[in-house]
């Protein structure tokens, strides 16, 4: 089997990982199994030649120990803003000039603004921007799962967000 099949498989194993955690009954197992498929999707990031890639999913793995960690949510809170240089300069060492580094980048951005969203329509509009330019990031890398998965994740937030607005928009008069 080559590199490339392998690494769809690894892909694929990691977004079914992905797509089954939020119906795990505890908040740490569900960061637990996340850590799990960020591990999975950094190898096969790295098996189609995408650091930019790997390393975003390197540091979601951060991310979520330190939430396994953190013993307040104000800890969470005031380490979360760290992550924005943080990730930039990891980056921008390990990339390509490309633009699915750019593409990582906002998806990266988004994907740690939507953490720290007040609103449950803030998170959804900033984890389907997020969701979006992972997607195109897989379209470039030739990342099927990627591409398969970030689909389906964005038309989720954008579906969501549409009920959102019906159910706050004012309902008609009958005149």
């Amino acid at each position: 089997m080559n590199l490339y099949i392998t690494a769809q498989l690894v892909g694929f194993l990691g977004f079914l990982l992905l797509t089954g955690a939020p119906y795990l009954k505890t908040k740490d197992n569900f960061i637990k199994v996340e850590i799990l498929a960020s591990i999975l999707l950094s190898l096969q990031w790295l098996m189609l030649a995408q650091p930019g890639l790997a390393i975003i999913n390197i540091l979601n793995i951060a991310l979520s120990i330190g939430a396994l960690r953190a013993t307040t949510c104000t800890l969470t809170d005031k380490a979360m803003p760290l992550f924005y240089p943080l990730s930039l300069l990891v980056i921008l060492l390990v990339s390509k000039g490309t633009i699915v580094d750019a593409f990582c980048i906002i998806g990266f951005f988004s994907f740690i603004t939507s953490k720290k969203a007040k609103d449950i329509r803030t998170f959804r509009s900033y984890a389907m921007v997020s969701t979006i330019a992972f997607t195109i990031s897989g379209y470039l890398a030739l990342s099927i799962p990627s591409i398969i998965f970030g689909t389906i994740c964005s038309l989720s937030h954008a579906y969501k967000l549409i009920e959102l607005h019906r159910f706050d928009a004012p309902c008609p008069q009958n005149i």
